[in-house]
């Protein structure tokens, strides 16, 4: 029975790591918006797979859900978590935020680059400076940070997962009375953050069914259910995409050694790495210099070598800063 147990666990866990890896593609790829370099057929192609990985950023908050650890049970526990989670969150937030902005600001002087990073001007502008969140992935950190702060708060009231994710699903799948569907499913835009809260109550609502074949299927069949009515309610695939992971997940567990086989699972340990690295500097660059070292052809050679590199340059900076005790405030 235990080594029953930890074959599951083992199989959890590496199904996690396989759909972060798939995930992360998705986010890099989604940034992948450059049309002065690439022509309209090319990102046309770019666009497609955009579309398809579209669920990639609601996948890492169902991740966040299914990782997630139990929930506080006093005031002193809740006020406790609530602070390693500040420092988890968001402290890496403004380090990451500042370092980018920092070094644009000294690449932008060079002019080498077309594009130019002006120094902040008064109070005003060094605030927005110092804690506005650069990058357009960084909303994460801090959507997660609300968002988990919320659903932990709500638990601690009413003391049950399931209740919590009636109440959520319930706001997304009516969510068309009170919103207009954003043109991507990802983005920091706020009308996504009830789809984010709903990926991220399913997940912690998986590791609840964990073990449970019967209440496992249970659960992908209910959210399935729900996303296909709401999908055919509304005329829109939007209610689709949080329910992907979802599946992938179920796919992945039950596949361990075909997905041991393909290596998959190594792309979703540096996962966070890549998420952080990867925007706005490694894909510019490497776009920048592909695009010149090709001569401006083969663009679609091009936009895999972009790919490629930015993965792999933010493989081995998250290397060097996991093995560098005087970098730990860019670990999250």
């Amino acid at each position: 029975m235990q080594s029953g147990r930890l074959e599951l666990a083992a199989s959890r866990v590496v199904g996690i790591d396989c759909l972060k890896g798939i995930a992360i593609i998705g986010v890099v790829l989604a940034h992948l918006e450059y049309p002065t370099r690439l022509s309209l057929d090319c990102m046309g192609y770019v666009h497609v797979f955009q579309n398809l990985l579209g669920w990639c950023v609601m996948a890492f908050f169902f991740c966040s859900g299914l990782l997630a650890k139990a929930p506080p049970q006093s005031v002193n526990e809740f006020t406790t978590w609530c602070v390693k989670r500040a420092r988890r969150l968001l402290l890496p937030c403004l380090a990451f935020s500042l370092v980018y902005k920092t070094t644009l600001l000294l690449i932008g002087q060079t002019h080498f680059f077309q594009w130019h990073s002006p120094v902040p001007m008064g109070i005003g502008g060094w605030l927005s400076f110092l804690l506005i969140p650069e990058g357009p992935q960084f909303y994460f950190l801090p959507f997660l940070f609300v968002i988990s702060l919320l659903c932990f708060f709500v638990m601690a009231l009413i003391r049950s997962v399931w209740c919590l994710w009636g109440i959520v699903t319930a706001f997304h799948v009516f969510s068309g009375f009170w919103f207009s569907f954003p043109t991507h499913p990802y983005g920091p835009d706020s009308a996504l953050l009830i789809a984010y809260t709903y990926a991220y109550i399913v997940g912690l609502l998986t590791t609840t069914a964990i073990g449970q074949k019967d209440l496992s299927v249970a659960v992908i069949m209910i959210n399935l259910f729900l996303g296909v009515t709401a999908a055919i309610l509304w005329r829109t695939d939007f209610f689709l995409f949080p329910i992907v992971p979802l599946i992938l997940l179920r796919f992945f567990t039950t596949t361990r050694k075909l997905i041991m086989i393909s290596r998959l699972h190594k792309l979703g340990e540096y996962s966070a790495a890549i998420y952080v690295w990867h925007a706005p500097l490694f894909l510019p660059f490497c776009s920048i210099v592909l695009h010149r070292l090709l001569a401006e052809r083969f663009e679609l050679l091009q936009v895999i070598l972009t790919l490629a590199t930015t993965i792999v340059l933010s493989c081995l900076l998250g290397q060097i800063i996991r093995h560098s005790p005087w970098l730990q405030v860019f670990q999250f």
